[in-house]
């Protein structure tokens, strides 16, 4: 969910991958593309919906479900077919432009880019295994994907009745024993299991999520992922899987937020909370991905509302808790953003800056650059704010810089910013030391300068031929960016919602002890089954025939196809083609059985009489192999 790309960075080319919310760029030509953050693969799409009315901070954006999928007509995804929402004939949208109209109905629509993910972990539920499928694997007898122990837990927790038994099941994730891939395959049908059980036992599977995400190896990230998102938006589920996606990297920041976002738009004020909770968790465990992740954070303020959105500016302004500030490029980067898409929440983002004076005049010039190449004004008005005095004093940068903001005061949006920009230029020169260039500039506009400006210059002892010395310039100081009343509402929510989580986890911490002490007492069985396997052996290879007897000697092989002699010597290849025979029989007969067994409405007692014909076949295969065995003869 919110994978809509706001308008400005589709036009840009740019993206948020769907899986972990790392931003991307998009190739000019295809619509693939690989996030170097999580690994997931995802592909750009475009869909139209209803044109729709702004929305304010507290509301959630509102997002018409569209009948149909994209279709592509062109391999590298330049053409491609969407439907019209309003009477369902497709048609090819110009892609340069947001605003399309239908040429069947004429109904007008807005064309929406969303990155789709394509990396997607469906997998069957977890089988009954037996200690001789364990012992099979252990002696490389068979060809199966998964540890069989492993699954066998994963089998026993989901179907074992009693309370303590299946707490003291689950306490086996405590282990680095069970982190495997195997536990990642069937993750998702224990999420669901849990979401339904003893609040004790969704602790001990949950700790299989964090020792997951806390694994060397990065490839359990995307499906764990994907196997909480199954389970994560039900605001009534279990709270103890946000926390240990807390436990993760930074590629659980955007699966956190999306949470919070939909349980906020739910009312589930504190199951938002403990989403975000999660977040600042991450932060403070991940110190080397903290500028992808400030951006995750930055970039999901496009969608958020309500108190988690008044988090997310809190945890901005404070430096995630930890100090950290994103590189000043790349936050006046995401102003111009939010400039086009959401300029209400432009105030928030300037106070995030911590940018010092400029070391050089290279570096100087290189922040008047980086203004001067911003798209929308009001944008350059806000970021302005923190560019200061050139290093110097340089008379060239002086007015470059006066000059960028100098249009910016005749617009009543960004006559604010403009002034505290120019007030920064001039008031940061050492004293009777302002530029030549910015004092003509001040004396030959003299007239529609704002009194604040006029005082700047004052102040700095500059004045002299360029202000009229009667006049007297009260000094005033820069308004501040107050939040709003309904922003400050939410960052009350947010307080309180975050107390309330917190006490609402450590009250069930305290009354989980006990129990979780009790189970963890037992010794409960993972292996139920002594019985022959469930898991057919592996086929050997047919050996290279070594040679063909004379005709005549009871030790030659049939004719192609004939049968194995019934009495006798046997060669080599005829024991071992008789053999591969009959454990092909069997394992064809073991097969059949076990599909009979995943139908639905099987019993106990179903399962016993099935396990009671596999040991006799068991047996019996493993009499013939002795039978066929003793007529071999080593020399033939």
């Amino acid at each position: 969910m919110f994978d809509v790309l706001p308008e400005i960075l589709r036009k840009s080319r740019r993206g948020m991958c769907p899986t972990c919310g790392a931003p991307l760029k998009l190739i000019e030509a295809g619509r693939d593309a690989r996030c170097d953050f999580c690994g997931g693969d995802c592909r750009l799409e475009h869909r139209l919906r209803k044109l729709e009315p702004e929305v304010g901070l507290d509301e959630a954006p509102k997002r018409d479900r569209v009948k149909g999928v994209t279709r592509w007509l062109s391999p590298k995804g330049k053409r491609e077919q969407c439907e019209c929402p309003g009477c369902g004939n497709s048609f090819t949208p110009e892609t340069d432009h947001s605003h399309q109209k239908c040429p069947y109905c004429g109904s007008e629509s807005k064309l929406e880019a969303r990155l789709a993910a394509l990396t997607q972990h469906n997998t069957q539920g977890p089988q009954r295994r037996t200690e001789a499928d364990r012992l099979n694997q252990r002696r490389d007898l068979i060809d199966y994907p998964w540890d069989v122990w492993t699954e066998q837990l994963c089998w026993r927790v989901l179907n074992e009745p009693d309370l303590m038994q299946r707490i003291n099941l689950a306490q086996n994730f405590s282990s680095w024993g069970t982190i495997n891939p195997t536990t990642a395959n069937f993750l998702p049908h224990l999420l669901a299991h849990i979401q339904r059980d003893h609040e004790a036992v969704a602790r001990e599977v949950g700790d299989a999520v964090g020792k997951l995400l806390c694994s060397d190896d990065a490839n359990y990230a995307v499906p764990v992922l994907q196997a909480c998102a199954g389970v994560v938006f039900d605001v009534q589920g279990k709270r103890t899987i946000l926390s240990e996606l807390a436990l993760g990297r930074g590629v659980c920041v955007k699966l956190l937020l999306d949470v919070a976002e939909v349980a906020n738009a739910q009312g589930a004020r504190d199951y938002a909370c403990h989403a975000c909770w999660g977040v600042n968790t991450i932060f403070g465990r991940n110190f080397d991905q903290h500028e992808t992740m400030a951006e995750i954070v930055l970039y999901r303020m496009f969608y958020l509302t309500g108190t988690v959105l008044g988090w997310a500016v809190y945890i901005f302004k404070g430096g995630f808790h930890c100090g950290y500030r994103l590189p000043w490029k790349k936050l006046v980067q995401a102003m111009d953003d939010f400039a086009h898409e959401r300029p209400e929440l432009l105030g928030e983002l300037r106070q995030c800056f911590y940018l010092g004076p400029a070391k050089d005049t290279a570096e100087y010039a290189d922040r008047l650059e980086t203004l001067r190449g911003l798209t929308h004004p009001l944008a350059r008005a806000a970021a302005g704010t923190i560019l200061g005095a050139p290093p110097g004093n340089d008379d060239a940068l002086g007015l470059a810089a006066v000059e960028l903001f100098h249009p910016l005061l005749a617009d009543e949006a960004t006559r604010t910013w403009a002034i505290m920009a120019l007030r920064a230029v001039i008031g940061g020169c050492e004293k009777g030391q302002v530029p030549e260039s910015i004092r003509q500039w001040v004396k030959q506009n003299l007239g529609n300068l704002p009194t604040e400006i006029k005082r700047e210059l004052r102040w700095r002892e500059s004045d002299k031929g360029v202000l009229p010395e009667n006049e007297v310039y009260y000094w005033t100081s820069d308004p501040k960016d107050e939040p709003t009343p309904e922003l400050k509402k939410l960052l009350a929510d947010w307080d309180a919602g975050i107390r309330s989580a917190v006490d609402t986890r450590y009250k069930q911490d305290a009354e989980l002890r006990e129990i979780r002490e009790q189970a963890r007492k037992l010794d409960a069985p993972i292996m139920l089954d002594d019985g022959p396997a469930n898991i057919p052996l592996r086929v050997p290879p047919e050996p290279e025939p070594e040679h063909r007897p004379a005709p005549g000697d009871e030790t030659a092989p049939p004719e192609e196809g004939g049968p194995i002699p019934a009495r006798g010597k046997l060669s080599t290849e005829q024991l071992m083609a008789e053999i591969t025979r009959l454990q092909t029989e069997y394992a064809e007969a073991v097969q059949k059985m076990a599909a009979e067994l995943q139908q639905p409405g099987k019993s106990e007692r179903d399962y016993a009489a099935y396990s009671q014909r596999m040991m006799e076949m068991g047996v019996t295969l493993q009499k013939q192999i002795e039978s066929l065995t003793s007529r071999h003869d080593p020399n033939t």
